[in-house]
C-alpha cells in the first residue's frame, strides 16, 4: 500500500462460518480470517479500519457455489454492502458458471474466462497428465496429442472452452488413452455426467447438492441401473 498497490484479501468462501447476521459481523469474520489463517505472526488486522483509513482493498470471495445458494447470496449482499459503504473497495465473487444462476447478480457486473486455445489445452493436459503419474517426457508428449486431438475435432473444442470443461474431458481422454478411436458424443456427456453428479461433490468436501438423488441411489451402480 505504500506503493500506491491495493491491499488484497483471498478468502475461500467454506473457510468462514457464514452466521453473520450483519455487514459489520462479516467484515470481523473477514478480518480473523486474515489474521489467523494468512498472518498469523502478525498483528491483529482489522479490515474495517483500513476501510475507514480510505486504503485500497481487495476482497476476493473464492467458490461461493460451495456454500450453498442461501449462504453465497447473503455473502453477496455483504459484498455489495461494503462497496456501497466504503468506495475504496473491490469485491470479487467467484463461481462455476452452472451455479451462476442461482445467485442474485443483478447489481455485479459478471465476467468469465477467456475462450481456451491450443496452447491453454497442453498447459493444462500437461499438468493432468503429471497428476496422473505420467514423467514429465510422458507428459509432455502425452498432452501435445491431446491438444491436437482437440483442436481437429470441433465437438471436443466446444466442450474444451473453459478451464473446467477442458480439466474434466482431459481426465476421460487420458483414461481412454491414445490408441482408442475419438469418443463419441455420447461418451463424451456420459463421463462428464458422472464426473460432474456423481463426483464433483464428493471432492474437496463440497456440499450435497443432490441429498435426495444421492440417498435413493447412493453409488454409482445404482444410479447406472436406473440410466439402463
Amino acid at each position: 500500500t505504500r506503493a500506491g498497490w491495493a491491499f488484497a484479501v483471498f478468502v475461500p468462501a467454506r473457510a468462514l462460518a457464514l452466521d453473520d447476521r450483519t455487514t459489520a459481523d462479516f467484515l470481523e469474520s473477514l478480518s480473523r480470517f486474515t489474521s489467523g489463517d494468512i498472518g498469523p505472526a502478525l498483528p491483529p488486522l482489522s479490515l474495517r479500519s483500513l476501510l475507514d483509513d480510505g486504503v485500497e482493498t481487495v476482497l476476493v470471495l473464492d467458490g461461493i457455489d460451495e456454500v450453498g445458494v442461501e449462504k453465497a447470496n447473503r455473502v453477496l449482499h455483504f459484498l455489495d454492502r461494503i462497496v456501497a459503504s466504503w468506495p475504496n473497495t473491490t469485491a470479487v465473487a467467484t463461481t462455476r458458471p452452472i451455479e451462476a444462476g442461482a445467485f442474485d447478480l443483478a447489481a455485479w457486473d459478471v465476467v468469465s474466462t477467456a475462450p481456451m486455445d491450443y496452447s491453454d489445452w497442453r498447459e493444462l493436459f500437461t499438468w493432468e497428465a503429471h497428476a496422473a503419474g505420467l514423467s514429465a517426457k510422458d507428459a509432455e508428449d502425452r498432452a501435445s496429442a491431446l491438444a491436437e486431438r482437440v483442436r481437429r475435432t470441433s465437438a471436443l473444442t466446444n466442450l474444451a472452452g473453459t478451464p473446467l470443461g477442458s480439466r474434466l474431458l482431459a481426465r476421460s481422454l487420458l483414461r481412454r488413452g491414445e490408441e482408442q478411436p475419438d469418443p463419441t458424443l455420447g461418451d463424451l456427456l456420459y463421463d462428464l455426467v458422472e464426473e460432474r453428479v456423481w463426483a464433483w461433490a464428493n471432492r474437496a468436501s463440497r456440499p450435497r447438492t443432490t441429498q435426495l438423488l444421492e440417498d435413493i441411489l447412493p453409488d454409482a451402480t445404482s444410479r447406472t441401473r436406473v440410466l439402463g
